[in-house]
């Protein structure tokens, strides 16, 4: 769980840091909170009890959680944010509600932060594509 809450994390704020980088474009970036939705393979390397609660018992209640959501529904707010066009602001974030996901975090919007993630992100990529290259002409010369 810890994993999927940080690549959550990191995505909305690789949004805002992108949404900032390409300001004078015509680009939009927006990322979506697809909100809780038990009943899905998310805890799948839990214990069992937990992987029987989440699949069997949660779906039962989460009608009453303010954040949750079905996949349909998520998956319905995706498809509306690619298709339409939006009055909104580059890097929103957006809801499964199709409006703008509320409570999130304030690192989310911190420059610094973007910046790094996003430079760190660009670096290792780079890192990876060299290290291909490499890899690719020690091959042609053997």
């Amino acid at each position: 769980m810890d994993r999927y809450a940080t690549s959550k994390f990191l995505n909305m704020v690789t949004t805002v840091e992108l949404a900032r980088r390409t300001c004078d474009q015509d680009t939009a970036i927006f990322c979506l909170d697809p909100g809780l939705m038990a009943g899905t393979g998310l805890v799948r390397t839990q214990t069992a009890l937990e992987v029987f609660g989440w699949k069997y018992i949660l779906p039962l209640f989460a009608w009453l959680l303010p954040e949750s959501s079905t996949p349909k529904r998520s998956a319905d707010a995706a498809a509306w944010i690619l298709s339409q066009p939006h009055h909104f602001t580059s890097g929103t974030i957006f809801s499964f509600n199709k409006k703008p996901a509320k409570g999130i975090w304030d690192k989310v919007f911190d420059v610094g932060l973007g910046q790094r993630v996003v430079d760190d992100s660009l670096a290792l990529m780079n890192g990876l594509n060299r290290a291909q290259q490499e890899k690719a002409l020690l091959e042609d010369i053997r």
